[in-house]
C-alpha cells in the first residue's frame, strides 16, 4: 500500500477571535445594606472579577480607594467609613487595571447603602 502525497488539498481551520476577559467588577450583594452612624461595620461583598494585591478597592460616597480584604475573586470585605452623616450613599467596587492591560479604572454598578442615625 502506498500513499500519494502529491495531491494538494486545502484544510480550513476554525478561526477564533481573541479577546481579554472582562475585568469590570460586578456586585451580587452585600452582607448588610445599612448601619448606624458612628458604628464600626464590616461589609462582606459577593460578586465577581475582584482582583488581589490592592487592585480592587471600594468607593463609598465621596470616599475613594477604601482598602478591601481579598478572600478570592468572588468575595471581598471593607469597613464602612465612620465619619459619615445619616444618608443614602452609592457604593462601587473599582478595579485599577492600569498596570495590567492599560484599561484604567473600571467601576461596578452602584449599590445603595444607608447610614441611619
Amino acid at each position: 500500500m502506498s500513499l500519494n502525497f502529491t495531491t494538494k488539498s486545502s484544510v480550513k481551520c476554525r478561526k477564533y477571535k481573541s479577546f481579554y476577559p472582562s475585568l469590570t467588577p460586578i456586585i451580587y450583594g452585600f452582607s448588610t445594606y445599612s448601619s448606624a452612624k458612628n458604628t464600626y461595620t464590616v461589609v462582606y461583598v459577593t460578586g465577581t472579577n475582584f482582583l488581589p494585591d490592592g487592585t480592587t478597592t471600594v468607593q463609598f460616597g465621596s470616599y475613594t480607594n477604601l482598602p478591601v480584604v481579598y478572600y478570592g475573586s468572588f468575595n471581598i470585605s471593607f469597613v464602612v467609613p465612620i465619619p459619615l452623616t445619616p444618608a443614602t450613599y452609592k457604593v462601587y467596587v473599582t478595579n485599577n487595571t492600569n498596570s495590567n492591560f492599560n484599561t484604567g479604572l473600571l467601576y461596578s454598578s452602584p449599590v445603595t447603602y444607608t447610614i441611619t442615625s
